[in-house]
């Protein structure tokens, strides 16, 4: 093993290894996705004791292979573990979600530090880090959309939101849009093809005023219950269709979200009515 280097990481998944060993995967800031052995985890009440848990932000040592093998987590400290999300089912299967759109879109050793932010601002959200400093803070279903968004966006899948593809056109209220994958269609050039999805110009407001703003000032997005479950719909399929151009597994918090009683999709929190401050979203 080469000597040991430290990273900054947030934990995606980790899956058993033999009796005693675990594999974890790692987004990190310095290195983007690591995978490695934690030697012992299963056993160790000292070592590693509650800090390989899914969501958890640690600084780590990492010692990696001479021989191209999987690196070995030599050391951890946490630097936090985002216990209060464990605690709310909604938050739990959004965090989730979030690791697992994050192990699924990157690649290992392809470093994006957006990304690492991204998520990390994501979990702090969810754990209501800001709400309780007194900080301007969306609800966590705003900030999952954004965070969904943004991911395209650093993938370099984000699509042009404002105008129609073919003729340019602006979304008109009260007209259906078109989403495919490669951008919108007016109802004017849609084609009736089957891998397009409708969606209402609000949607398609909200979803570009997302992608053009930073996360400190997307509190002011006031979404209602029927239009986030529309763009939910609409960054779920797009999700999946480029991801399974990439890998064959599905995307399985997704699912679970859709079947589960307490999925957001099946019992939407009320929020007032749709409205972008200085602009309407529908």
């Amino acid at each position: 093993m080469a000597d040991p280097i430290g990273l900054s990481a947030i934990i995606l998944a980790s899956a058993d290894l033999g009796e005693s060993d675990k594999i974890i995967t790692f987004y990190t800031r310095e290195n983007g996705k690591e995978r490695a052995v934690a030697k012992g985890a299963k056993r160790s009440q000292k070592r590693f004791l509650n800090a390989l848990e899914p969501f958890t932000c640690l600084s780590l040592q990492l010692a990696p292979n001479r021989n191209g093998g999987l690196a070995r987590v030599e050391s951890v400290d946490v630097r936090h573990s985002f216990d209060a999300i464990r605690f709310n089912t909604q938050h739990f299967m959004f965090a989730t979600l979030a690791c697992e759109l994050t192990d699924k879109w990157t690649k290992e050793g392809d470093p994006c530090p957006r990304i690492f932010h991204l998520l990390l601002w994501l979990l702090h959200n969810l754990h209501g880090d800001a709400t309780r400093s007194g900080q301007h803070a969306p609800p966590a279903k705003t900030a999952m959309i954004f965070f969904q968004i943004k991911l395209l966006q650093f993938v370099g899948y984000a699509l042009e939101w404002s105008r129609c593809m073919v003729c340019k056109g602006l979304p008109q209220g009260g007209r259906p849009v078109y989403v495919s994958e490669r951008g919108i269609l007016c109802a004017a050039c849609h084609t009736g093809s089957a891998d397009i999805c409708e969606a209402c110009a609000g949607a398609v407001r909200a979803i570009q005023y997302l992608q053009e703003r930073e996360h400190s000032e997307i509190h002011r997005l006031v979404l209602s219950a029927p239009l986030w479950t529309e763009i939910w719909t609409i960054l779920e399929r797009l999700h999946k269709r480029h991801i399974s151009r990439l890998s064959p597994a599905r995307i399985h918090t997704y699912d679970i979200l859709r079947t589960q009683t307490t999925a957001p999709l099946n019992t939407p929190q009320q929020i007032s009515n749709t409205a972008i401050t200085g602009n309407r979203a529908a």
